[in-house]
């Protein structure tokens, strides 16, 4: 118990006592009230002294993980859920005697606290979070361009199968149809003559923009990463395949598929 704690709890006893035995018998004489008063407190004293070691050890095993699951999930929303998306970038760090190096967005401190918060924190901020990366096309910066891609291979391989929100927003003035058109100028740098030929590696033509992206190199769930479009950084965001009409991102593509994409793309078809 806190300093000061027994003894201040049986004195406010004492007195009430006191009083309550004055009401009740008032011909009781002072010295017999006094001693009967010192009983009742010493008494009350020793028990609570004697409580003590128990009491210490009870609150010893009082910890966050004495709250329930669902509080303690409550509390890590309130502490690591965004009401928008988290904003990943590439932060410079200082090497004096060698070339410029960087490191991925900071992961949450409360992450780091201990093994079992981070396994239930984790669900939380990867899981109920959403996170971005915005590029202006067509003067990709690799700085920039591939911090998403940085990140996302940096976590380990449970924390990224946890997040379901990923986006890269590609900010174009001239719109959707510009922004798929630059990045199939660098798809088809690296296709095969023969316009009958899968996409290298049989990819999709999704998997064929986030190489192009500079994305396809983070993981497994690279797949995951939405591509949106916005023709400023304050305007309406639309999805990529969406703005164009694209419905079979995810099928196996050839070679002759992209040049025909590029074709409708640059006559508006």
């Amino acid at each position: 118990m806190a300093e000061g704690g027994a003894p201040s709890v049986v004195a406010r006893i004492r007195s009430l006592a006191a009083l309550q035995l004055r009401e009740e018998f008032p011909y009781m004489k002072s010295a017999a009230l006094d001693k009967l008063l010192d009983k009742i407190t010493n008494t009350i004293d020793g028990d609570i002294i004697e409580q003590e070691p128990e009491m210490e050890a009870a609150k010893k095993r009082t910890s966050f993980f004495s709250l329930s699951a669902e509080l303690r999930n409550t509390i890590y929303e309130l502490a690591l859920v965004n009401k928008s998306s988290i904003v990943i970038h590439r932060i410079p760090i200082t090497n004096p005697v060698g070339p410029r190096r960087y490191s991925s967005t900071k992961t949450p401190a409360l992450l780091a606290v201990s093994r079992q918060i981070r396994h239930e924190a984790a669900a939380i901020y990867y899981g109920a979070n959403s996170f971005l990366q915005a590029v202006h096309t067509p003067n990709y910066r690799p700085d920039s361009r591939t911090a998403l891609a940085l990140w996302l291979k940096s976590l380990p391989d449970d924390h990224a199968a946890l997040i379901k929100g990923m986006e890269f927003r590609l900010i174009n003035r001239d719109g959707p149809a510009s922004n798929l058109l630059d990045i199939l100028r660098h798809v088809e740098s690296s296709l095969t003559p023969d316009l009958y030929d899968e996409l290298p590696g049989g990819r999709s033509l999704h998997q064929m923009v986030l190489l192009a992206l500079g994305l396809a190199d983070a993981g497994p769930e690279a797949v995951k990463i939405q591509l949106k479009c916005a023709e400023r950084a304050s305007s309406d965001v639309v999805d990529l395949y969406d703005a164009v009409r694209i419905v079979n991102k995810d099928s196996k593509y050839r070679n002759s598929d992209i040049v025909d994409l590029h074709l409708r793309l640059c006559w508006g078809m």
